[in-house]
């Protein structure tokens, strides 16, 4: 089913998260289809995430 042309279910996830009694004890993981998943390990790569943060920023022009 669609709402102003996007699937409801694009965001069960989310709504899952935001309403799920219980739920608070797993703050911080991320999930995927209502269940907690280990993230990739690119998604883990601290090295990547501060060039990223880095480029991020320098094409916001947030660097001094």
């Amino acid at each position: 089913e669609t709402v102003n042309g996007y699937s409801k279910a694009g965001a069960q996830t989310s709504i899952y998260c935001a309403t799920e009694e219980g739920i608070e004890r797993l703050s911080g993981q991320y999930f995927v289809d209502c269940r907690p998943k280990v993230p990739s390990p690119q998604a883990r790569d601290d090295h990547m995430a501060k060039k990223l943060w880095e480029f991020s920023e320098r094409l916001l022009g947030l660097t001094t």
